[in-house]
């Protein structure tokens, strides 16, 4: 197939943890989720567990999301979500095109070189003047699924766009929509980067959502148990190549691209 998508979910409980019927309910017929029960007073052999789910169902992308100093006996359910991404461009690039060129990773004036791809064709391609930028549209193989590059005008331009990504986006998107192909010479940077973050303090104490984390948390949907949230952690991958690009994460709840949930119970 040209284009792969996958989506999973599972609970790993604790193996004297018990969750209402509910839930249970809920978590097999609303997001087909599995429920594994697992000793989290064997760290080592728990983590190990979750870390092999976790490879299975992202082709070997996301590994060590958790290690088994994340665990103890207090933890009560770790809830993960895998998704995976594989497509091929509905035009590749030729691989004899790709040169080193320079590309500027941030506000030096100094670019670096690194791998670039070329190729000419016909694009969704348009210009935001109002936010110094200009996107183009990448579509893969079977046409229903693209990738959506923005590239700002300016070399310190990145953080202003970041800033205003959602708009920017939308307005992307919108304009995208409206435009017919046209000829374009591409230039994309050849990549591939792993990355791997503490949400913890982002959704806590940035985005306000910090009931989850404190011992006045309310999960008593899932359980009886007093419980509360002790991590997210987000864990993702991205290739992009001549081929086409490739994408894994692994995510909790929060869905928008990626997280792992540590529930404690809450001794208060």
């Amino acid at each position: 197939s040209n284009v792969t998508l996958k989506l999973a979910n599972k609970l790993f409980i604790g193996k004297n943890f018990l969750i209402k019927p509910q839930y249970k309910q809920d978590l097999q017929t609303y997001y087909r989720s599995d429920i594994q029960p697992v000793d989290f007073s064997q760290k080592a052999q728990a983590a190990d567990t979750i870390n092999t789910w976790c490879q299975e169902k992202t082709n070997n992308r996301i590994n060590n999301i958790i290690q088994a100093g994340d665990l103890d006996p207090s933890t009560a359910l770790i809830l993960a979500n895998a998704v995976y991404f594989k497509g091929n461009w509905a035009h590749k690039f030729d691989p004899i095109n790709t040169v080193d060129r320079p590309f500027h990773k941030n506000a030096n004036p100094e670019p670096s070189p690194v791998p670039t791809m070329y190729r000419k064709g016909n694009y969704k391609y348009v210009e935001l003047p109002k936010h110094e930028a200009k996107c183009i549209e990448l579509p893969y193989a079977n046409k229903e699924v693209s990738m959506v590059i923005i590239l700002p005008d300016k070399i310190d331009g990145l953080s202003a766009i970041i800033n205003n990504l959602e708009t920017v986006s939308a307005e992307c998107s919108t304009r995208l929509a409206q435009t017919y192909e046209r000829e374009v010479r591409v230039f994309l940077p050849k990549f591939k980067t792993e990355t791997k973050l503490d949400l913890t303090d982002t959704l806590s104490a940035k985005m306000g959502l910090s009931e989850p984390f404190s011992n006045s948390a309310n999960f008593s949907g899932i359980s009886d148990v007093r419980l509360k949230i002790d991590k997210v952690v987000q864990k993702a991958f991205i290739e992009v190549n001549e081929e086409g690009s490739e994408a894994a994460a692994v995510t909790g709840k929060y869905t928008s691209f990626y997280f792992l949930h540590i529930l404690v119970y809450n001794q208060s």
